[in-house]
């Protein structure tokens, strides 16, 4: 019987030919009750170290794989949390909020931007709009 869903997040790296996941899982009511962070793995392995962090067995799990970003991998393997560093211009501006980051966001429209959460992790990258 399910119990949990995992949704497994991969990059593939060309240059080197490595694999690598990020995963979280959600049990039967949609709550997120593990993150797996960005890791080496290829195949079922992010299954495997769901079932043995999660203390259940393979078939409790339904897995779904999708291929990603190295930036969106690293960002899926955790909880994001705040403060958040928000950088454009070379300069960055530390805010509490999402609310916040969104209202620096459009105020910096032209701009590059990356958002960073309390373990500096980037899970927001922007290119800026060139004039």
């Amino acid at each position: 019987m399910i119990k949990y869903t995992l949704d497994v997040r991969q990059y593939h790296d060309k240059v080197n030919g490595n694999t690598y996941f990020a995963a979280r899982a959600d049990d039967l009511y949609g709550n997120t009750v593990l993150y797996l962070p960005f890791q080496y793995g290829y195949g079922s392995h992010a299954e495997h170290v769901a079932a043995k962090e999660l203390g259940c067995d393979l078939q409790d799990l339904r897995a779904f794989y999708s291929e990603h970003s190295q930036a969106s991998v690293k960002s899926w393997g955790h909880e994001i949390k705040g403060p958040y560093r928000v950088i454009f211009n070379r300069k960055g501006q530390t805010v509490q909020t999402m609310p916040e980051v969104y209202k620096l966001m459009d105020t910096a429209r032209e701009h590059d931007i990356k958002v960073k959460d309390a373990s500096g992790v980037v899970f927001i990258q922007r290119k800026g709009v060139q004039s």
